[in-house]
């Protein structure tokens, strides 16, 4: 391999680990484009990447057979599926602090109690991020698209909580008043840990993954499944449409990334994909037509912008795609 190669590699590299500067962006865009040949050795490197090629063989191994077992179980939710969306309810308090991709963090404190009358909401805009800090000292990042609503009487009698879209939870100890999420479907219950819940309503799944501690996660009416009681590395998969849970190892640096400010893809399904990068970057996708085949797309993306990332993916896979203010327009083109 002559020096060339070896300097693209390493562009190819920065590129699926977030650290691609503007200069070597630039650089790349222009490999990509001198001849089709560069375009298969970028793909080619990219199916053969691994995040973990220096660590343990046996963690490495853990988590890959987690990656498997993850994407088996979440391609289902790719097939065509109507979902019904819930009439808005109202809310009676909503407190937002918005964090643009690459700003400063800032945070929400809530001390004392609240009105008789209402609790307390939180609201993270899509392409926005949020973190929150309550009276007993937990705290709640909240990703693009999400919500947490607080009981009234939180760190009084009780520490209940509603959310929906996706959230990191840091839980303080407290072991007379146990930490409840009702993340509709399922229910999470806790004393102290830290975890993470994906539960966007426009999504067939729940997930909830585990840190650090110990979480029971049971189902939120009729019984649908018996309680299970996840630790550390541990994932619940919970399926809207068949009621079931699967539980398995989780990658846990992986699907916590965002609230680091980080958006990583690892050989994740294109609609899955495209969903994601929607709640980054507060936009809407819109396929003017669908793909027989189903790629799939590693990538991390720290502070690039939607441009840049449009721009990769159109050298990636073909396809021709137009960015309107909130909306991006996107036609597959046949592979070659």
């Amino acid at each position: 391999m002559n020096e060339e190669q070896k300097n693209i590699d390493r562009l190819i590299e920065a590129y699926l680990r977030g650290e691609l500067k503007e200069d070597e962006y630039s650089r790349l865009l222009g490999f990509l484009k001198t001849e089709p040949l560069n375009k298969d050795h970028f793909t080619t490197y990219i199916r053969h990447w691994s995040p973990e090629k220096n660590a343990d063989s046996d963690s490495s191994w853990q988590k890959l057979n987690s990656k498997i077992s993850r994407m088996a179980t979440l391609e289902s939710n790719f097939k065509a599926r109507k979902l019904v969306r819930p009439a808005l309810f109202r809310i009676a308090a909503i407190l937002v602090i918005g964090l643009f991709i690459g700003a400063s963090i800032g945070s929400l404190v809530f001390l004392g109690k609240l009105s008789d009358k209402s609790n307390l909401v939180f609201e993270a805009p899509r392409g926005e991020k949020s973190l929150i800090t309550l009276s007993d000292s937990s705290t709640i990042w909240l990703n693009g698209g999400s919500r947490v609503e607080v009981d009234r009487n939180y760190g009084i009698t009780n520490r209940k909580i509603k959310m929906e879209g996706e959230a990191y939870f840091n839980v303080s100890k407290n072991k007379r008043l146990a930490f409840k999420v009702d993340a509709g479907e399922i229910n999470i219950k806790v004393i102290g840990t830290k975890f993470n819940i994906s539960a966007y309503k426009t999504d067939s799944f729940i997930e909830t993954t585990v840190e650090e501690g110990t979480v029971q996660v049971s189902s939120a009416k009729d019984n649908m499944f018996r309680p299970v009681k996840l630790k550390a590395n541990q994932m619940a998969v919970y399926d809207k449409f068949s009621n079931e849970l699967n539980t398995l190892y989780a990658d846990v640096e992986t699907i916590v990334a965002w609230k680091n400010q980080m958006l990583i893809m690892d050989n994740e399904h294109y609609e899955r994909v495209f969903k994601k990068l929607g709640n980054w970057y507060g936009v809407n996708f819109n396929f003017m037509n669908r793909l027989n085949y189903p790629p799939r797309y590693t990538m991390t993306i720290k502070t690039e912008s939607l441009n840049e990332v449009m721009e990769l993916l159109h050298f990636i896979t073909p396809m021709e795609y137009k960015i309107e203010k909130d909306q991006v327009y996107v036609k597959f083109k046949a592979p070659n």
